[in-house]
């Protein structure tokens, strides 16, 4: 059986119940989680006027979900590289070792085979313009092997 605290006094094996109008007046003056104030950090209960967008910083690639399920499931016929897929933007090292590959290559052959000029070719080795997501891709593929 459980009391319920209509006093707000906190005793042990009860529940407090806030009253329709201690609910309005903490939601008016509750703060936003999700944005920052005009210092950029965190809204408080004191913030006022326009908020901005709160910086977040993740701690690095987690596997949720379907993901951790597939992880088992795999016996070996997928067409992409062993291990699960992370979606971390600070691990590049694959993509800066195919760079590295197809720099040892004659330019004129490696751009034909990703079928983009040997200026926009040079460029992308050197680091001077990002490729598209599929030339990126193709960059991987030739690298290994595959195209």
């Amino acid at each position: 059986m459980i009391e319920l605290d209509w006093d707000g006094l906190a005793l042990a094996g009860t529940m407090p119940i806030m009253s329709l109008a201690d609910y309005v007046t903490s939601y008016a003056s509750h703060p936003e989680a999700k944005a920052a104030g005009t210092d950029g950090k965190p809204s408080g209960r004191e913030a006022r006027g326009v908020l901005g967008r709160l910086r977040l910083t993740a701690a690095g690639p987690a596997h949720i979900g379907n993901e951790i399920d597939r992880l088992d499931e795999d016996q070996g016929e997928s067409l992409d590289d062993d291990g699960p897929i992370t979606y971390d933007s600070d691990n590049d090292r694959g993509y800066e070792l195919a760079i590295d590959i197809l720099s040892a290559r004659p330019r004129g052959e490696t751009a034909s085979d990703l079928r983009v000029s040997v200026r926009r070719l040079q460029d992308t080795l050197k680091g001077r313009s990002a490729p598209r997501p599929k030339l990126r891709a193709d960059i991987l593929r030739l690298a290994r092997g595959n195209v």
